[in-house]
């Protein structure tokens, strides 16, 4: 089975629900040179990262048809298209590019994940003060003619629903938008499409992807995984995400371990002197580590500014991202080469991808979850294989997610 998700986080936290189930998974984390399916063999399920997030819609479109080609054999392949829960990025030329890749001309979309506080109604995705115009956004850049399948309908069984998308489907519909506001909806949207007889692409967060999970793993040969125990060192925590959330977050775990915070000038980078900026951070956790300290945290300043989420960042804020991620991992491999790491928590899909590029990782491969949608998980490859890795969205999980985060890679 292949999971198609446009950046790592969520190709990571879609690719846990499976594990969960017992179902052997490695992540894909889209470095070049490791996109090919045969560096991926003896595993049930590959979670593909196409790193397609911060593309235009037609770079996003080639980038996910060249993943199908390179990891769907067939177009019997069973694909699961992982989209954002709050449709950032390119929810409709991706979802398009995989109905294209496998024949098909039929999906079933349900981006929401309750347990994180992303819901739909009346087509409207609200996730805390964000609130998007789901049907909109699936809409753009999409061939198919996108149907929002309503709340009332969604409780009405499976039999509503069975009646709803063929009326729909004899008018033109081809994408089916459902609304859903807990996991009781999702389940029922999940038991209407087993129920479906024509080919057809299932496209969401990874809250639906938990009941295709359990679904799924009662075919396969149940496998056991764990984190490697015994070893000694300092937790890193490294954070890219301006999220709010995520700021309340990391401060509550400053708080309680008792240790400040390492914040990398963000002004530096975009002077071009990210050297320095480098240098600077790594001197100051240099400096935590010697002092005995088992936690360090380090973020990036632009985590306390004002921060409104957006569908669809500009072309220099992508620029300057992925700058400052790549500057957090290259903080991240400096510590790593000059002092014992247990493992690192990390905040923010470029931050991790910037942390699996310094580390020459090609993989990780999904153990267990702290919170819903934050998994921990072990890297493949590269100078820091088998070094555990606990990976967030920016706006995911409680106020305790980082707190819980590094007490779970402390316990091994």
């Amino acid at each position: 089975m292949v999971v198609i998700a446009d950046d790592l986080t969520g190709a990571n936290d879609t690719a846990i629900q499976y594990r969960k189930f017992g179902v052997s998974c490695i992540v894909n984390v889209g470095l070049p040179g490791a996109q090919t399916a045969g560096m991926y063999g003896g595993y049930d399920l590959v979670s593909v990262n196409t790193d397609s997030r911060a593309l235009s819609p037609s770079e996003a479109y080639d980038a996910v048809l060249r993943a199908c080609r390179d990891f769907c054999c067939g177009s019997d392949a069973r694909v699961y298209k992982k989209i954002d829960s709050v449709l950032r990025g390119n929810p409709g030329a991706e979802l398009q590019a995989v109905l294209d890749a496998l024949g098909r001309d039929l999906a079933f979309v349900a981006p929401a994940y309750p347990a994180n506080g992303r819901v739909i109604r009346n087509g409207m995705l609200t996730a805390g003060k964000c609130t998007v115009d789901a049907v909109k956004s699936l809409s753009v850049d999409i061939k198919s003619k996108v149907v929002l399948v309503p709340l009332e309908t969604v409780r009405g069984g499976s039999a509503a629903m069975e009646a709803f998308v063929a009326e729909r489907r004899r008018q033109g519909g081809r994408v089916f938008l459902f609304d859903t506001e807990s996991d009781d909806d999702l389940h029922a949207v999940y038991d209407m499409t087993c129920q479906c007889r024509d080919p057809f692409v299932l496209c969401g967060s990874a809250g639906l992807a938990r009941f295709d999970a359990e679904h799924f793993s009662a075919g396969v040969s149940k496998t056991a995984q764990q984190l490697p125990s015994g070893t000694q060192g300092t937790v890193l925590v490294m954070t890219g995400s301006r999220n709010s959330e995520t700021r309340s977050q990391v401060q509550r775990a400053a708080a309680e371990y008792r240790v400040p915070l390492v914040i990398m000038d963000k002004k530096l980078v975009e002077q071009h002197d990210s050297v320095r900026a480098v240098a600077d951070s790594v001197s100051r956790a240099a400096e935590r580590i010697q002092a005995g300290d088992k936690v360090v945290l380090i973020c990036i300043s632009s985590l306390f500014e004002d921060f409104s989420m957006v569908l669809r960042d500009s072309a220099e804020n992508y620029r300057t991202a992925y700058e400052l991620s790549e500057c957090l991992g290259k903080i991240a491999s400096q510590l790593f080469d000059a002092y014992p790491i247990k493992g690192i928590v990390s905040n923010g899909g470029d931050t991790t991808m910037q942390l699996c590029r310094q580390f020459g990782a090609y993989g990780i491969e999904p153990v267990d979850e702290v919170q819903p949608g934050t998994p921990a998980g072990i890297l493949c490859g590269g100078k820091a294989g088998r070094l555990p890795v606990v990976t967030k969205s920016g706006g995911f999980g409680d106020e305790k997610v980082v707190t819980d985060s590094i007490r779970y890679l402390e316990d091994f």
